[in-house]
C-alpha cells in the first residue's frame, strides 16, 4: 500500500534536502494525491509509482525527476518544468499542462488522453507509443519530438510546431492539424487519412507512403 504523505511532510523533506541533511528526495510509491505542491523544487526527485492525481504542481520544478509509472490524472501542471524527466508509463490523462515545459523528457508509453497541452514546450520529447487521444496541443512546440507509433486520434494540433518530428507509424485519425508546421517531418507509415491538414506546411516532409512532399 502506498504511504500517504501530507504537504507539510513533503515541505520538510525539501527543507532537509536544501539544508544538506538528506541527499535525495525519495518519494517512490507514495500517495500525494490532491496535495498543493505548487512552486516546489522537486528536481531529481525519486517518484516512481507516486500518486499525484488531482494534485497542484503549478510552477513546480521536476527537472530530471524519475516519475516512471506515476499517476498524474487531473493534476494541475501549468507552467511546471519536466526537463529531461522520466515519465515513461505515467498516466497524465485529463491533466492540465498548459505552458508546461517537457523538453527532452522521456514520455514513452505515457498516457495523455484528454489532457490540455496548449502551448506546451516539448521540444525533443520522446512520446513513442504515447496515448494522446483527444489531447489538446494547440500551438505546442514539438520540434524534433519522437512520436513513433503514438496515438493522436482526435487530437487538436492547430498551429503546432512539428518540424522534424519522427512520427513513423503514428495515428492521426480525425486529428486537427490545421496550420501546423510539419516541415521535414517523418510521417512514414502514419495514418493521416482522416486528419485535417488545411493550411499545414508539409515542405520536405516524408509522407506515409515514403515519398517526399514537394
Amino acid at each position: 500500500m502506498a504511504t500517504r504523505l501530507s504537504r507539510d511532510q513533503v515541505l520538510e523533506m525539501c527543507a532537509q534536502r536544501d539544508a544538506g541533511q538528506i541527499t535525495d528526495l525519495w518519494l517512490n510509491d507514495t500517495d500525494l494525491s490532491g496535495l498543493d505542491l505548487a512552486g516546489l523544487d522537486l528536481r531529481s526527485a525519486q517518484m516512481r509509482n507516486v500518486n499525484l492525481s488531482a494534485s497542484n504542481l503549478q510552477n513546480a520544478d521536476l527537472s530530471h525527476a524519475d516519475l516512471q509509472n506515476a499517476r498524474l490524472m487531473l493534476a494541475d501542471l501549468r507552467n511546471a518544468h519536466f526537463y529531461e524527466a522520466a515519465l515513461a508509463g505515467a498516466d497524465l490523462s485529463e491533466a492540465n499542462l498548459t505552458f508546461t515545459y517537457l523538453g527532452r523528457a522521456d514520455c514513452t508509453a505515457a498516457r495523455f488522453s484528454g489532457a490540455n497541452l496548449t502551448m506546451v514546450d516539448a521540444r525533443k520529447v520522446n512520446l513513442s507509443l504515447a496515448d494522446l487521444r483527444r489531447a489538446t496541443l494547440r500551438e505546442a512546440k514539438l520540434n524534433g519530438a519522437t512520436l513513433e507509433l503514438a496515438d493522436l486520434t482526435g487530437a487538436k494540433l492547430t498551429g503546432a510546431n512539428l518540424t522534424a518530428v519522427n512520427a513513423q507509424g503514428a495515428r492521426f485519425t480525425q486529428a486537427d492539424l490545421r496550420d501546423a508546421d510539419l516541415r521535414n517531418a517523418n510521417l512514414k507509415g502514419a495514418d493521416l487519412a482522416t486528419a485535417s491538414l488545411i493550411g499545414a506546411n508539409l515542405a520536405d516532409a516524408t509522407m506515409p507512403d515514403g515519398t517526399k512532399h514537394e
